[in-house]
């Protein structure tokens, strides 16, 4: 509207328009402050999620130092393990050298006490054999009746 347009009104329809207008800038009012709320909550997600993304680095670190202490202690593990795997190989072969050399002196001991009692053994007896008959046949078995 224009001046003149304004200027020609009455009271009534300046305060219709002046009413009108209040509204409008009451719901204009009430926009913006519902405006800067959802922009602050906007702002807070993004602070809060920055934080998360903060803390997510930081467990992120706390995780791989985890691993690394994990790495490490399973690593001294196999390194003990190998360890004993290796004395306990190493005492084996004493144990082994040590039976071996037990039964060595034991053998010639046993060789050295029965050295004397072994006589060699006697010549056999020639071997029999069967009387010569000469054809005639004696009594007893060989008999035939006849």
């Amino acid at each position: 509207m224009t001046d003149k347009e304004l200027r020609k009104l009455h009271r009534e329809d300046l305060l219709q328009i002046l009413i009108s207008q209040q509204r409008q800038i009451d719901e204009m009012n009430a926009a913006l402050e519902e405006s800067e709320a959802a922009l602050n909550d906007k702002k807070i997600a993004l602070e809060e999620s920055g934080s998360i993304a903060e803390a997510a680095l930081r467990l992120s670190g706390v995780f791989t130092a985890a691993q690394e202490a994990a790495d490490r202690y399973a690593e001294e593990m196999r390194q003990r393990a190998d360890a004993l795997v290796a004395e306990a190989q190493r005492n084996a072969e004493e144990i082994v050298a040590q039976a071996r050399e037990e039964a060595r002196k034991l053998l010639s001991e046993a060789r050295r006490e029965a050295a004397p009692s072994v006589q060699p053994a006697p010549e056999p007896p020639a071997p029999l054999t069967p009387p010569q008959d000469e054809g005639k046949r004696r009594g007893g078995l060989f008999r035939r009746k006849g």
